[in-house]
């Protein structure tokens, strides 16, 4: 008589603990991939807050007030903007940098007032 059998069929001395070693291999990869989400999730959030502040700089433009156009942009996002405003003749760029911090690269969003006072 055999002894009873516990599974689908007979196990193999060699097989213990096969499935810790698969997932220690494959852990480094699955933690890559979630920072990877999570700095795209940060960088898209830097972007629309400097499309946001580029928005609110631009109104500051508009309004004949260039000089409180960083101002603007800075009550839109915070310290550590970057803002740019060249004007010739009517049209007026304003460009606004975020630094994101780390090795991602600095949001970045500019906007053309083509009749800017």
């Amino acid at each position: 008589m055999t002894a009873p059998s516990h599974g689908a069929g007979p196990r193999r001395l060699g097989d213990r603990g096969s499935a810790a070693v698969e997932l220690a291999a494959a852990m480094p990869a699955v933690v890559l991939l979630l920072g990877a989400v999570v700095s795209a999730g940060v960088w898209g959030a830097k972007q629309i807050a400097a499309q946001q502040a580029a928005g609110a700089a631009a109104r500051a433009v508009v309004v004949d007030a260039a000089g409180q156009a960083e101002i603007a942009a800075r009550d839109a996002v915070g310290p550590g903007v970057t803002v740019s405003v060249s004007q010739v003749g009517s049209r007026a760029t304003v460009t606004v940098t975020v630094p994101c911090g780390g090795w991602l690269p600095d949001a970045t969003a500019v906007v053309v007032v083509p009749d800017a006072p």
